[in-house]
């Protein structure tokens, strides 16, 4: 099959430039159908790798024997990586290389688009995605690689991969590859895979698989807000709850989250339906094929797998995250304190979160106080900032730092307020207890740990009540929190006595409960935890309710005007058939994302942007959702994923990649041949960076998502193996059966190892340095011990180094080609080992820069 652009370079500059502007465009454009077309494909493999098996299991309890139906993966999680889905993510690549060879067959050589592709996108997969994920999690955020053995192998196997392409081109058969060599190269590739998965199971040598308990996440979640592990998970680490430890939906743990959203917003049924599925998917441990159908669709204005979230609940979400109300954190601090016990460090916060002083107190203390581990020392940050008081004209900034001893429980700071000797209204500021980044592995902030410092223009201790009259709770919790507040003053200890009065019938409450709350100086807010009893659903239907009082203040407080709250528990059926129904809601919603779709619903999906959801569709979706429209609606045409268990749209969707791939190739020839580029300068960038593009935004967003570093980088160097040997393997193989069964082996099968040969020199030892540099930053205190995030310092430097290499790697390549041209095979240094050969191409480089005829004459004929 000849080229679709047989465009060449003229003696007219214009129509050169012209010619090459628009083939650029052009690539560009066949970029982003590569794009559409490998999401179908992708969409496929997730199909299949996603299929299960049922096994039926017996257990015998209280002498009945019980059967369990239990579905269990059929593919494994590294078998899947490294076959279908690291053929999803590398298929352009690879069916360059096998489309190209096809092609030359009987022709003098062999193409260099293809094996540069590989050699290139390796290395800037390697290198520049590597990067981009350092440096994509905020800064004291890190990310490790969980399966560890199998990443130490694949970057074993990966390097060797490429040192073979020499030993084959250069030593063994130089110029030719002779058949045996291209069926081991072939291989290599199941033996790659069964390693892989031998690594998997952590080498186990009895014949039976490692035992893996199911999770949602790779790792225990980082403790704390978006703001401290650097990710979009919403509620802290509470995404893990949802799931139970067999994989299914807890659904009380969803009920919890229910009743939190109802406490901090008045939100539809399906706005917190909308916040409950997109907190479910986020909860899912997700695969790196997810993620590139994530960045796919992103790129071409397509359904999001993800649910998109309005303005106003992105705000409900922030909101819970950051709040400072008693009844959120409460919650929520239990949760965080279960993670603490799990990750065995200190919890730090502050005593409380509300503090009010008057204009005249001169100076305060805060105390931060510590919980938990107790037998460890750690430092903390202590700062301020402003609100409606202004530091210098009403406080002084704090900006300190603090250290716990071992045993310590509580640590001290004095705060100094400004009297101006004016009348001001009440004003207030913010103090933020931090853990620098030394101390974060003996340490963790609380939900505690800003603190709201209000300014009193007088000294009274103030007056007791309830903020309202009036509360609804329901009985799926143990206790049933009230909060009491403080108002017009906080000078001194006060107290109020507290009593519950059970109204007719209340069964839910002990009839004498009473019990005493005090205040501490400064303090402003104050919570009354009462116990329900057990029901068990006993009151069903019912409504109970019950007072609370308060009396006898002390300390110089006052009562306020609300001293009696009434308290309704609500247990009718009606109630909790509205959280049942959002329940269901938000769990059709999550199985919406990834549920079967029919063929008419996958072409509706092609007509309109973001899949048809137009209230969330933004101005950017409808844009890229014009431009790939066409490639869009063409390829909704093949049939979904769901027909003949996935394997139809698989082998369709394939040969749709494998038709764009050789136009890309066409294309990205005929640009080479306008620009008078190398064709192996073209393959190592322009080719190599368009399909690689796709993979770049999906380790991002995997980096910013998954709490390990496994799918943004673990599966990097796997794919750059699977590169060659499927990339070269399959089609060298193709090749070398041709040349052998046509010419009855007559005449071999040349591969001019070339300019090819140095590239993949250079590479490897760009590729052993970034690869060192991964495994310092695991080990090294100073990057946070992780490969991917930590400090900021560390982060930018490793990160640039990585982008400085994929730099010198084309670098060395542009200029290896330039000396060829110039008649000098750089080559010669690998088979003649002739010292002089660096200083003479040195010379020549020189030579040229300067306008100077070359110094030393060609070595030997290219």
């Amino acid at each position: 099959m000849g080229t679709w652009f047989p465009i060449y370079a003229t003696t007219n500059v214009g129509q050169d430039v012209a010619a090459a502007v628009g083939l650029f465009l052009l690539i560009c454009y066949f970029f982003v159908g590569v794009a559409v077309a490998s999401d179908i494909f992708m969409n496929a493999i997730e199909k299949i790798c996603g299929s299960t098996k049922s096994i039926k299991t017996t257990r015998e309890e209280e002498g009945v024997v019980i059967t369990d139906t239990k579905d269990i993966p059929v593919w494994n999680e590294t078998v899947a990586n490294l076959t279908l889905m690291a053929l999803g993510s590398s298929a352009p690549e690879i069916l360059l290389s096998v489309i190209e060879i096809s092609e030359g067959l009987g022709q003098q050589s062999p193409g260099e688009l293809g094996p540069g592709t590989i050699v290139g996108s390796a290395a800037f997969n390697l290198m520049i995605i590597s990067a981009v994920c350092i440096l994509s999690l905020k800064e004291g955020a890190t990310s490790r690689i969980k399966v560890y053995q199998v990443f130490t192998f694949t970057c074993v196997t990966s390097v060797f991969a490429y040192i073979w392409m020499v030993v084959v081109l250069q030593w063994i058969s130089p110029d030719e590859v002779e058949l045996w060599e291209a069926i081991i190269t072939l291989l290599f590739f199941p033996l790659l895979v069964g390693i892989s998965y031998w690594a998997d199971q952590e080498f186990c040598l009895t014949g039976r698989p490692k035992t893996k308990r199911w999770s949602t996440s790779s790792e225990p979640a980082a403790v704390g807000g978006p703001e401290e592990d650097g990710r979009t998970f919403f509620f802290g680490d509470e995404s893990d709850e949802l799931y139970d430890a067999e994989g299914n939906v807890d659904k009380k743990a969803l009920q919890k989250l229910y009743h939190k959203l109802t406490e901090v917003a008045d939100l539809t049924p399906e706005e917190i339906a909308s916040i409950l599925a997109t907190k479910l998917i986020q909860g899912k441990q997700h695969t790196r094929m997810w993620y590139r159908m994530q960045a796919s669709r992103g790129l071409m204005g397509g359904a999001k797998l993800l649910p998109v979230l309005t303005e106003k609940l992105k705000e409900v979400v922030e909101v819970i995250n950051d709040s400072g109300s008693h009844h959120v954190r409460g919650s929520v601090l239990n949760s965080h304190v279960s993670s603490m016990h799990a990750v065995n460090k200190a919890l730090v916060e502050f005593q409380a979160a509300t503090f009010a002083v008057t204009e005249s107190i001169g100076s305060f203390e805060v105390v931060i106080v510590r919980t938990m581990k107790e037998d460890v020392g750690f430092e903390v940050k202590l700062e301020s900032f402003d609100g409606s008081a202004k530091k210098g004209s009403e406080y002084e900034q704090v900006s300190e730092i603090l250290k716990f001893d071992p045993y310590v429980l509580e640590v001290r700071h004095t705060v100094k307020i400004i009297n101006n000797n004016q009348w001001n209204p009440d004003s207030n500021f913010f103090l933020k207890v931090s853990i620098p980044l030394e101390s974060q592995e003996k340490a963790l902030t609380g939900q505690t740990k800003v603190m709201e410092v209000i300014i009193e223009d007088d000294d009274k201790p103030g007056k007791l009540s309830f903020p309202k009259v009036g509360y609804v709770f329901n009985d799926s919790g143990p206790t049933v929190n009230l909060e009491v507040e403080r108002t017009g003053g906080s000078d001194g200890v006060v107290s109020a006595v507290w009593k519950v009065l059970p109204g007719p019938n209340c069964k839910l409450i002990d009839p004498e409960l009473i019990g005493k709350i005090e205040f501490k100086h400064g303090e402003m807010k104050k919570n009354i935890s009462i116990p329900l009893k057990p029901h068990n659903g006993a009151v069903e239907g019912k409504n109970e309710s019950f007072d609370v009082t308060l009396s006898e203040p002390a300390g110089g407080a006052k009562l306020g005007k609300v001293i009696r709250t009434t308290c309704a528990i609500s247990t009718d059926t009606g109630f909790k058939l509205e959280i049942t129904n959002v329940m269901n809601m938000a769990l059709e919603m999550n199985e919406e994302a990834n549920e079967d779709i029919t063929y008419k619903e996958q072409i509706l999906e092609a007509l309109m942007p973001n899949g048809g959801q137009l209230d969330t569709a933004t101005k950017k979706d409808w844009a890229l959702h014009i431009f790939t429209f066409p490639f869009k609606f063409t390829f909704s045409l093949i049939p979904p994923p769901h027909m003949c268990g996935g394997w139809l749209c698989f082998f369709l969707a394939l040969f749709a990649v494998g038709l764009l791939t050789k136009l890309v190739g066409d294309a990205a020839s005929a640009f080479g041949r306008v620009c008078r580029l190398d064709p192996t300068i073209t393959a190592i960038t322009f080719v190599a960076l368009g399909t690689s593009l796709p993979d770049t935004f999906a380790s991002r967003i995997a980096a910013m998502n998954d709490k390990t570093a496994d799918n943004a980088i673990g599966n990097v160097t796997g794919s750059n193996s699977v590169n060659v040997f499927l990339g070269l393997g399959v089609p060298w193989t193709i090749a070398a059966l041709y040349y052998r069964f046509t010419h009855e082996g007559k005449e071999p099968f040349c591969v001019p190892a070339g300019s090819l040969t140095f590239n993949v020199i250079v590479f490897t030892v760009c590729a052993l340095l970034a690869i060192f540099v991964l495994t310092l930053r695991r080990y090294s205190e100073k990057c946070g011990r992780a490969e991917l995030g930590g400090p900021s310092t560390t982060k930018w430097i490793t990160a640039s180094f990585m982008i400085f290499l994929w730099f010198f790697y084309i670098f060395l390549s542009a200029v290896q080609v330039f000396l060829e041209k110039n008649g000098y095979d750089i080559s010669i240094v690998f088979k003649t080992g002739d010292i002089n050969v660096p200083t003479q191409c040195q010379t020549l480089v020189m030579d040229y820069a300067m306008g100077l005829p070359p110094s030393y004459p060609p070595s030997g004929p290219t």
